[in-house]
């Protein structure tokens, strides 16, 4: 064990920063953000294994129509909702990452037009869905859904939670902003959804003209808006240290003082008026699937009940993933070309590494899922494991939407999500009526268009703005060899291990072990070290890695133990460093960024 010591000891060594490393341009910050939660997600794995497979569907809320029925007020309103917005979330990102070099102060002006706008819209929406579930709704096929929609409306007031969240990301603090995310999916909402949904059950078998089903639907919309005003509170408190060192006297309650300039709202409706057509497509597109879905899908409230499982299952994908757009905003759009390839670069050698561990685990994994999951909700295995592929797919057409709105040119989202949508559509089509094809209709329609929209990104981006370099052996070549290493090791424990230990323990009992077990070993005893064998590193990936380790908070003790299998395994490998990153200008984008903020922040002191 003496190599562990050694190089344990040199990652120590290397992980004291001796600045703030969280001030610097470069890679670190995302990566570090994403290290911060490695320990919070792993330890709730078991919990969120229990709590959203057995507990929820089985006892808390076993009622696949009661999931239908929520699903189908945000599918019916997301245009709604997502065209009220007018993109100006997006925007807000995308110019506190930029202002936040050339004019800092300035930064805060967009925060405060987000709240004015937010709350302002937000009564608007409410007022408007009232008048409609009031005097239009009465009387038409979904005059029982008065109450949800009646419900649903209120996540609008006051409507600008999640901006503190957002700022945190646009100052690349990406520590604070994803713990906040994880606590309020992890244990937030899901105390407050567990809460409502039993008291709407309760309330609603008091009144029989009402229902058990309907209240428990009415109580789970509630609970996962309640939590939002904790997170928001938890993320302004992060969130004010970070604006009192642009501005010592700035506090959070005077973002709530609507002062901000002209050019402050243009920008932000201009930026918006270009993101906000992306984004409505996919909304009004699921609006025109409702209708198709409804009209020609039997049982539809059921099948989308069990597919709102296996897309949540399947989203485990994404649990990895890096914020971009606002890195990407601030080097591009103060002119920094090299270190905006280089983030893409990494991106994708991340996102491989990442979405495909855990695309192995829930593909190899899904019958287990399935099990815990109980009568009623067999079909989640197979939805789960052609769900998890689309999504993996999915991972990188994300990048480009995201470099996309960091390049502030978000309208060729309009082509890449027009494509994938009408895809969708066409599919559904295809297989609910010339060819009925029940619910394989639902996850091949949601997939198929990924691929596409992917590969027309990729060129577009490539042919009109620069021509970057994605490591394509880093990428897929060692992730590919890792994730059949990977799965050969947990179907083994799925197919061989489970019946044996589920004839002593129960099928419950040994399919939450099996699933523990394949957690630990599928990533870090068989993933991680194959890949490093593959090739999957070069000296400047590690070197990047160790300052992320740096930046890990709680997670440090596991970040570093990963970062001592990649450089052990490294060592061995016969192909470490045959297939480098190009690196070329990136320590000099990153100089010339470091110098202007401090300049700027320099002037402004004066």
């Amino acid at each position: 064990m003496k190599w562990l010591r050694k190089t344990r000891s040199s990652a120590e060594d290397g992980a004291k920063p001796k600045k703030d490393e969280w001030s610097e341009p470069g890679f670190h910050r995302p990566l570090g953000g994403m290290f911060f939660n490695l320990v919070p997600v792993f330890l709730a794995s078991g919990f969120g294994l229990l709590f959203n497979v057995w507990l929820i569907p089985s006892v808390i809320f076993p009622f696949p129509e009661a999931m239908g029925y929520q699903n189908l007020n945000s599918q019916i309103f997301g245009v709604f909702f997502t065209l009220f917005d007018i993109g100006i979330g997006v925007a807000l990102q995308r110019f506190i990452a930029e202002k936040n070099i050339s004019n800092p102060r300035r930064s805060v002006d967009y925060i405060r037009f987000y709240i004015f706008f937010q709350v302002f819209t937000g009564l608007i929406q409410v007022s408007i869905i009232a008048i409609y579930v009031l005097w239009f709704l009465q009387g038409t096929t979904l005059s029982y859904a008065a109450w949800f929609f009646l419900v649903y409306s209120t996540i609008q007031v006051p409507g600008m939670l999640w901006v503190f969240n957002g700022a945190l990301q646009g100052y690349q603090r990406f520590d604070k902003a994803n713990l906040v995310a994880f606590l309020d999916t992890v244990i937030f909402e899901n105390t407050t959804r567990v809460a409502c949904i039993l008291l709407g059950r309760w309330l609603g078998a008091q009144d029989p003209s009402f229902g058990e089903v309907m209240g428990a639907a009415a109580g789970s919309i509630v609970g996962v808006y309640l939590d939002d005003f904790v997170a928001a509170a938890i993320s302004a408190h992060w969130l004010s240290p970070v604006i009192k060192k642009i501005d010592p006297t700035l506090r959070v309650w005077k973002l709530f003082i609507p002062r901000f300039d002209k050019q402050v709202v243009k920008d932000c409706f201009s930026f918006g008026a270009r993101v906000i057509v992306p984004t409505l497509i996919w909304p009004a597109a699921n609006f025109v699937s409702v209708y198709i879905l409804l009209n020609w899908m039997p049982n539809y409230a059921t099948y989308i009940g069990i597919f709102s499982l296996a897309d949540l299952l399947s989203s485990l994908v994404y649990s990895f993933s890096l914020s971009l757009a606002p890195p990407v905003s601030e080097a591009w759009n103060n002119k920094k070309v090299a270190l905006t390839k280089y983030y893409l670069a990494r991106n994708y050698q991340w996102y491989a590494l990442t979405g495909g561990f855990m695309a192995g685990l829930l593909v190899a994994g899904a019958p287990l899922l399935g099990l815990i999951a109980g009568p009623g909700f067999e079909l989640v295995v197979p939805m789960l494991q052609y769900l998890t592929i689309f999504k993996f797919v999915d991972l990188f057409a994300i990048i480009h939407d995201s470099i996309y709105n960091g390049l502030g040119h978000p309208e060729w989202n309009i082509l890449l999500v027009g494509v994938d949508q009408g895809i969708r559509l066409f599919i559904t089509w295809l297989l609910l009526i010339p060819f009925p094809c029940g619910w394989l209709a639902l996850v091949w329609a949601l997939g198929l268009g990924r691929g596409v929209k992917w590969a027309i990104g990729y060129v577009a981006l490539w042919k009109k703005y620069f021509h970057f370099k994605v490591n394509w052996w880093q990428s897929f070549g060692a992730t590919f060899i890792a994730m059949g290493a990977e799965l050969v090791v947990v179907f083994s424990l799925v197919y061989g291990i489970h019946p044996l230990l589920a004839s002593v323990v129960g099928d419950l009992v040994s399919a939450l072990v099996i699933i523990l077990a394949c957690i630990i070993i599928g990533p870090f005893f068989v993933f991680l070290p194959v890949y490093a064998i593959a090739g999957g590193w070069d000296d400047e990936a590690l070197k990047v890695f160790e300052r992320a380790v740096s930046l890990s908070g709680p997670s440090k003790g596991l970040a570093r133990f990963l970062l001592v299998i990649s450089k052990k395994f490294s060592k061995i490998s016969r192909l470490h460093g045959k297939f480098q990153t190009d690196v070329t200008g990136v320590d000099e984008d990153i100089a010339a960024l470091m110098a202007e903020r401090a300049a700027k922040l320099g002037l402004m002191k004066e």
